[in-house]
């Protein structure tokens, strides 16, 4: 049976990383589920090398994978290369399920090649929680937050002008956006789940949110959101 794709997208400081994040090993206890790691040429910060979303090579290197046709889709739209490997296809064909974490442009150019694609789109109540959360981070300049959410901007505006995601998560509370992304995934793999949001549930999420990113990172994404 082919396995699944679904695609995560959100403005920059929606918090579509750390739900990805949190969501994978609670879909692991029972289907397989891996996140894509998309290929940048962007310079990695002194954070970056604990990220596992990104595979960092430089300008040159992106441009012979590009010529060697490696990438299901690829972008320079935000100042650097970033590319999704198409060698993740092949495994779909042996019922392996991915998750990917990119911006509308690049969804628009999978859904061409994948048209059963589960998109999943993350926003917040309010674009000013977006600019608080950038700022908190504390990893880019006021210049590179003021783009960010220019960008931020446009993306909004154009999803809801032209609808493209099928599914839409409220990222006003942590753990219940983090309980419907994980529903939505189980549904669409066919499987069933309950609300996780209840307080066992919510010590078994913490409890393998806190063994598959450590604990520096759980109580980061508890100050971010």
């Amino acid at each position: 049976m082919r396995g699944r794709w679904f695609i995560v997208s959100a403005p920059s400081g929606a918090g579509k990383t750390s739900l990805v994040e949190t969501a994978i090993p609670i879909v692991c206890k029972r289907h397989w589920l891996e996140q894509v790691i998309t290929y940048t040429s962007k310079q990695p910060r002194s954070t970056d090398p604990e990220r596992r979303d990104f595979h960092f090579v430089d300008s040159s290197e992106f441009e012979r994978l590009i010529k060697e046709d490696f990438f299901l889709e690829w972008s320079d739209a935000h100042g650097a290369y970033y590319g999704t490997p198409k060698s993740v296809l092949g495994n779909m064909q042996k019922g392996e399920s991915f998750i990917l974490v990119i911006d509308r442009v690049g969804t628009q150019q999978i859904i061409k090649k994948i048209d059963d694609a589960v998109l999943i789109w993350i926003q917040v109540p309010d674009f000013q929680i977006l600019r608080e959360r950038l700022l908190a981070r504390g990893r880019e300049s006021m210049s590179q937050i003021d783009q960010r959410l220019r960008r931020a901007q446009i993306e909004i505006d154009l999803e809801d002008e032209n609808p493209l995601y099928t599914h839409y998560i409220m990222n006003d509370h942590f753990m219940s956006a983090a309980d419907k992304l994980v529903s939505i995934i189980l549904n669409e793999l066919g499987q069933k789940q309950g609300s996780i949001c209840g307080r066992r549930g919510m010590v078994e999420m913490l409890r393998l949110l806190w063994s598959s990113v450590g604990c520096k990172k759980v109580k980061k994404v508890f100050k971010k959101h």
